[in-house]
C-alpha cells in the first residue's frame, strides 16, 4: 500500500490548528494535536441560493453570460400565444437591470457569449416562424449580423463572440465572429439540448427525447463520452468539458429540479434547486451558475420570474474517518 507521502509528495505535518481550507491546500493532510485528529482540506458539495426576480417572467428566452452574477436575458415569451418578447435583462447578482430591446420578439433560439459580447442566433421571430436570423450584442445594443445557414428552434449554443457551437438534430453550425459555417454534426440528432464549454471544446448534453446522451466537440468532430443520470430535454449548464453543472429541465413534458455535475470524467449527483423548472434560461461555470425563468407545467402552467445560482463548492477542514 502507498504512503501519502509516496502518492502526494508531502508529509503529515502536526500542526495545533487547522490551516486556511481553499481550493490551494484541497487534498492536504495533516494532523492536529489539539483535536487529536487526522484532518484533511476537502470541498464541499456548492449550493444554491435564490436571486432577485426578473422584471418580466421569461419562458424559453435566450441568455449569455459568463457567472451567476453577470447574465443577461432577451426575449422568450410571458403568455401564450406569443410573438415573443424583444426586452432585455441584465443580472449583476444582485439585481435585474433593463437594457436595449433585441430587434424583434424571438424565443426558443440560442445565446452565448457575455453581458458585453453576446450573440443570439435562430429560434421563432415571429411564431410561428423559424428563422435563421442572428443578432450581435456589443454591450450596449443589438445589431443584426450574418445569418445562420439553416433555421431551427428549440436549440442551444456555447461559446463566445469570436467562436460558437451551434447542433441540432441533423445540423450543426460553427460561429467564427463573422459568419456560420456547417461542421461535423453530433452522432445522435436531437434538440433541447444543453450545452456548455467554447467554441472549439464543448459539451452537447442530453435533449430530446430526454436521453442521457452526452458529445464532446474537439473543434472538429463530436465524441459519445460518459452519460449522466437524469436524461432532460430544456435545461441549462455551465462550466467545461472539464468541469460542468447541469440544472432544470424536463423529461416526458414534466419538469424537476435534478442537478448533476460532471468533473471531466464522470457525473454525479449535486443539490437540487429549490424551484422546479423547464425551459429556463441560465449559463455559467461550473462554479457560479444562475438559472432563471422557465414555467412549471404540467400541471399547472405558470410562467416563472425567479432565479436561483449555484455557488461554487465550500473547502473546509474535514476529519479523516475509518469505517
Amino acid at each position: 500500500m502507498g504512503t501519502y507521502k509516496a502518492l502526494k509528495g508531502q508529509r503529515v505535518n502536526s500542526l495545533s490548528s487547522d490551516p486556511a481550507a481553499d481550493a490551494d491546500s484541497s487534498g492536504r493532510m495533516w494532523y492536529n494535536t489539539t483535536s487529536n485528529a487526522l484532518k484533511y482540506t476537502g470541498a464541499g458539495t456548492g449550493a444554491w441560493s435564490s436571486g432577485e426576480d426578473m422584471s418580466t417572467a421569461r419562458n424559453n428566452a435566450q441568455g449569455a453570460g459568463t457567472s451567476g452574477s453577470a447574465f443577461l436575458a432577451c426575449g422568450g415569451y410571458a403568455s401564450w400565444p406569443s410573438t415573443g418578447l424583444s426586452t432585455m435583462e441584465i443580472y449583476n447578482g444582485t439585481s435585474w437591470t433593463g437594457g436595449n430591446n433585441i430587434n424583434g420578439g424571438r424565443f426558443k433560439g440560442a445565446g452565448f457569449g457575455s453581458i458585453s459580447a453576446a450573440i443570439i442566433v435562430c429560434g421563432a421571430k415571429p411564431y410561428p416562424t423559424t428563422t435563421t436570423s442572428c443578432e450581435d450584442y456589443n454591450g450596449t445594443s443589438w445589431t443584426e449580423v450574418n445569418n445562420a445557414n439553416n433555421a431551427k428552434t428549440n436549440i442551444a449554443a456555447t461559446g463566445s463572440i469570436s467562436s460558437g457551437i451551434m447542433p441540432c438534430d441533423a445540423d450543426c453550425e460553427f460561429w467564427n465572429g463573422t459568419c456560420w459555417t456547417d461542421v461535423n454534426t453530433l452522432n445522435e440528432d436531437r434538440e433541447s439540448t444543453s450545452m456548455c464549454g467554447s467554441g472549439t471544446s464543448a459539451l452537447c448534453i442530453n435533449g430530446s427525447a430526454s436521453t442521457t446522451d452526452v458529445e464532446q466537440w474537439n473543434g472538429t468532430c463530436w465524441t459519445e463520452i460518459a452519460n449522466n443520470s437524469n436524461g432532460r430535454t430544456k435545461g441549462v449548464s455551465g462550466g467545461t468539458p472539464e468541469g460542468c453543472v447541469l440544472a432544470s429541465g424536463s423529461a416526458g413534458g414534466y419538469p424537476f429540479n435534478y442537478v448533476e455535475s460532471f468533473n471531466g470524467t464522470a457525473w454525479s449527483a449535486a443539490p437540487a434547486t429549490t424551484q422546479i423548472r423547464q425551459s429556463p434560461v441560465g449559463d455559467g461555470s461550473a462554479a457560479s451558475l444562475i438559472t432563471a425563468g422557465g414555467y412549471t407545467a404540467p400541471p399547472s402552467d405558470t410562467y416563472l420570474s425567479s432565479c436561483e445560482e449555484w455557488s461554487k463548492p465550500v473547502y473546509a477542514a474535514r476529519t479523516v474517518t475509518v469505517s
